[in-house]
């Protein structure tokens, strides 16, 4: 049976656009941890999430027309900008972690409530960088150009009374957004059409700015839990049926 040229170019595109989500990259992997032992250790009583540290000047805000246009309307200086960031993506991070491992079945609070008295797991980690991007690309030129990213380091301590704390593992990731086509528009064309959405969505604009770096953080945390997932089932503290699937993102 012979396959119609429409037919064989939608395939064809769909693969295509597989190939593009793949691109949307976010991975986590570990960095080092305390030598494997025979004996799992005590199941903990509880999983203490740190506040990841994030410094606002390692945040860089969007510099295409469309984050000068945001900040415009919505009177956010640079420093502003990169202050709600790195809360934002402190945030995201902090409750998509206590979310994934409290749905694992392990009990979760914030470094903020009071510690346990029993053996419990500490989370903790730096934000090392985070990047607007620009969004004017990405939706234009699409294919990776302009990405957002956030990248972190992470370290998982497990604390048991009387006793140091001891490091079990470490990760670091990185997240970025995708690499789906743009507009196809020319470059002049471009231009000039991105300035006119610019000061045409007036407040809409200032309401997504920030979008982009929250939503990186958030697949990088679940990426980072599942990867603490594994963790947690090598140890025998739930089942591993229970490890959240990183999925592709």
């Amino acid at each position: 049976m012979r396959v119609a040229f429409g037919q064989r170019l939608s395939v064809s595109l769909l693969a295509l656009g597989c190939m593009l989500l793949a691109g949307c990259a976010t991975r986590v992997k570990e960095t080092g941890g305390a030598a494997p032992s025979a004996a799992s250790l005590p199941r903990p009583a509880m999983v203490v999430v740190d506040d990841f540290t994030v410094d606002p000047q390692a945040v860089q805000v969007d510099r295409g027309i469309g984050g000068m246009a945001r900040r415009g309307f919505s009177g956010e200086d640079a420093t502003a900008a990169k202050a709600a960031d790195a809360a934002i993506v402190r945030d995201a991070v902090r409750q998509t972690l206590l979310k994934s491992i409290a749905g694992m079945g392990l009990p979760a609070q914030p470094a903020s409530g009071a510690m346990p008295a029993g053996p419990y797991l500490e989370i903790r980690g730096d934000v090392l960088s985070v990047d607007e991007g620009n969004r004017t690309r990405r939706n234009i030129v699409g294919f990776g150009a302009g990405r957002s990213s956030v990248k972190v380091i992470a370290q998982v301590l497990y604390s048991a009374p009387g006793q140091p704390l001891q490091l079990l593992h470490s990760y670091n990731g990185n997240a970025e957004s995708g690499r789906m086509p743009g507009l196809g528009l020319g470059a002049a064309s471009a231009a000039a059409s991105a300035a006119g959405a610019a000061v045409s969505t007036g407040a809409h604009a200032a309401s997504i700015g920030h979008g982009d770096v929250d939503a990186d953080a958030r697949r990088l945390a679940e990426q980072l839990a599942s990867k603490l997932g594994s963790l947690f089932a090598q140890q025998g503290w739930i089942a591993p049926s229970a490890v959240p699937s990183a999925g592709l993102r």
